[in-house]
């Protein structure tokens, strides 16, 4: 999905270490994100269709927001 601008994106003079934020989201954290997805797919009773395009929504969610982050 293309990334929708709502303003204009300024650039900013603070920079951030992408691999400093890479670092933050450790396996412990991945492995936490993965158990939610799975325990709220089960309780929802969702097919496989429903997972993958309820996620799409939640990607497109995530890439727009850390389009217009400005700091870590």
């Amino acid at each position: 999905w293309p990334i929708e601008q709502t303003a204009e994106i300024n650039q900013s003079p603070v920079a951030f270490d992408v691999e400093k934020v890479l670092k933050i989201v450790d396996q412990d954290r991945m492995d936490i994100l993965s158990t939610l997805i799975r325990v709220t797919l089960v309780e929802m009773e969702m097919d496989l269709i429903e997972a993958i395009l309820a996620l799409r929504a939640w990607e497109q969610l995530v890439r727009q927001q850390l389009a217009e982050a400005k700091g870590p």
